[in-house]
């Protein structure tokens, strides 16, 4: 075995011995095993364990005898072995190793927090769950855990291994996001909450990118805002197939804008309708969706219809996945919107009102400051405990 990459060979000590503690005693027919853990002390899997997955810090280690007992006669307590590490043979080091069949799975014990964003009062808005303490948490788990909210979003923090606060890892139901609008505000609260801050400014990693974020704590809940990425633009799209996908004519257009993807981290066809009647009676075809021209992964389908006052919005956010449902608030749909309308000299300042036709009102706040569009809005804390998961 050539494992010696899994190790960190400054930390053996020579000719130690290796003390390996487990949690049942072996039966009576021999016993073989190779552990391997990475350097994060991440448990990992061996095909070649026998009856057990194993824990050691940082080391690889074969073979298993039993220990001599500091009292004659006695038995190896709770069955302890010495163990010899594969390379180099005659460098070892004392460690711990815990045993326990393969089929019992480890779970890993979380704070968890579900919160309305976006919300002017609770059970509005757009659900999150957040997860913290997550470092443990695999990508297969988190997927799972996603499905399991139903929620549009559900986010994991982890510790950042670059100059950030912490990282948030967003998932929908189909998979893992670059950025999102109401997971980046909700997670961001949810961190104030369990570190009892009523006011703080954090700085997430997403894989868009880092992004600052606030929020404050006053007698009706929580106000959360963040400065997105700046606003990329990409290809226009056809306007008769984009509005049949949502079941529209091109009646319902808009005179003098066009449907243009847009992006400030996650992309989004932003499609300019007549009025809110027009946006309210869009109904999406799946199929149709799925045959437009779009970005690779998810990407939001938002339509929209401005106010005769130039800066009031109604929208709606369409799914575009089969396990997708409409969602009720997408802040980074409204930023995009936002900075398409400022490039097209419109507005600067736009508040949107999203998830009438899906019992969920939603009220998002947008502003261009620079290049870059601040969007902010209401939170609410709904339930704080505990979460129990299973980790591979």
């Amino acid at each position: 075995m050539r494992d010696v990459e899994r190790r960190t060979p400054a930390e053996l000590r020579g000719d130690e011995d290796v003390l390996v503690a487990f949690a049942q005693k072996p039966r009576d027919q021999p016993f073989r095993t190779t552990v391997a853990v990475d350097v994060r002390g991440v448990e990992q899997r061996d095909p070649r364990v026998d009856g057990g997955v194993h824990r050691c810090e940082r080391l690889v280690v074969v073979g298993l005898t039993p220990a001599p007992s500091d009292r004659p006669g006695a038995e190896p307590d709770l069955g302890d072995y010495l163990v010899r590490l594969a390379e180099p043979s005659r460098s070892h080091r004392r460690c711990r190793v815990s045993h326990r069949p393969t089929n019992v799975a480890r779970v890993t014990v979380h704070p968890f927090f579900l919160l309305d964003v976006f919300a002017e009062q609770p059970l509005e808005g757009n659900g999150l769950a957040v997860v913290l303490d997550a470092d443990e948490v695999d990508d297969v788990t988190m997927l799972a855990f996603a499905r399991e909210t139903r929620l549009a979003e559900t986010t994991f923090v982890q510790s950042s291994p670059i100059d950030a606060d912490y990282r948030n890892r967003i998932w929908t139901v189909v998979e893992e996001v670059p950025f999102a609008g109401h997971p980046t505000l909700g997670t961001a609260v949810a961190v104030a909450a369990s570190r009892e801050l009523d006011r703080s400014a954090f700085v997430q990693e997403t894989r868009a990118g880092l992004q600052r974020v606030a929020v404050e704590r006053d007698d009706a809940g929580w106000r959360a805002s963040t400065l997105t990425e700046p606003a990329r633009e990409g290809e226009t799209a056809d306007v008769d197939r984009t509005l049949a996908a949502v079941g529209l004519t091109r009646g319902s257009a808009a005179a003098d804008l066009e449907p243009r993807f847009v992006s400030i981290g996650l992309e989004t066809l932003v499609v300019p309708l007549r009025s809110a009647e027009d946006v309210a009676s869009a109904e999406p075809d799946p199929a149709l969706i799925a045959a437009l021209p779009q970005p690779s992964g998810t990407f939001n389908l938002y339509l929209f219809a401005l106010a005769g006052d130039g800066r009031n919005v109604h929208a709606r956010s369409l799914p575009t996945h089969p396990d997708e449902a409409e969602d009720p608030a997408t802040g980074s749909a409204a930023a995009a919107l936002c900075a398409y309308l400022a490039a097209r000299d419109r507005t600067d300042e736009i508040d949107i009102e999203q998830g009438v036709e899906i019992g969920r009102l939603s009220r998002l706040h947008c502003r261009i400051e620079g290049d870059r569009v601040r969007l902010a809005g209401r939170v609410h804390v709904i339930v704080r405990g505990e979460v129990f998961l299973r980790t591979h």
